[in-house]
């Protein structure tokens, strides 16, 4: 068996009190601080330099993974696949509206979120799936990666690369900022 790439995750700063009790995943949203203060926060917290360096296109972590590919003189790599889950119908509403206005959804998401999405949106087994398919295709062990990236990626990636069930991925705390290994 072939030894799994290096790679350091980074999640995004914190989302503004704006969307404090808010959906939100694959839509962008405002953080603080801003990039250039977070890229400021994180540097000194990395090892050594990457080879390359990843992101979601989501602005939350793509402006960090910019600003500290400038600073490392390291390109950036903006994929798709690490976007946070899609909450479909859910993203941006309130959840005091989500259960008021869709009860039963809620639920059903809440029962089968392993293999269901909310409305619209996808489900952790779907999130696992892009995930690990990015994952596959990093390059082999003399490369070293830094992904700037979500809460959902970064568990779906002790999910890949660990073989931790999905339960206990999500009670690992994913700090914001912090450099750790999946």
């Amino acid at each position: 068996m072939s030894r799994s790439p290096e790679l350091v995750t980074v999640r995004h700063a914190p989302v503004t009190a704006r969307w404090s009790g808010r959906c939100y995943g694959a839509i962008d949203v405002d953080v603080e601080p801003a990039a250039p203060e977070a890229a400021a926060r994180v540097l000194p917290l990395l090892a050594g330099t990457p080879t390359r360096i990843w992101t979601s296109p989501l602005l939350r972590c793509r402006e960090v993974a910019e600003r500290v590919g400038i600073e490392l003189g390291v390109p950036v790599e903006v994929d798709g696949s690490l976007t946070e889950l899609d909450h479909g119908t859910f993203e941006g509403r309130t959840w005091d509206a989500i259960h008021a206005e869709e009860p039963e959804a809620l639920a059903r998401w809440g029962e089968r979120w392993r293999d269901e999405g909310p409305p619209g949106g996808e489900s952790a087994r779907s999130l696992e799936a892009r995930v690990r398919a990015w994952h596959d295709d990093l390059d082999g062990p003399s490369a070293t990666h830094l992904l700037v990236a979500h809460a959902g990626v970064v568990r779906a990636l002790a999910v890949v690369r660990n073989g931790v069930p999905w339960e206990t991925a999500l009670r690992r705390e994913v700090p914001h900022l912090v450099p750790v290994s999946p």
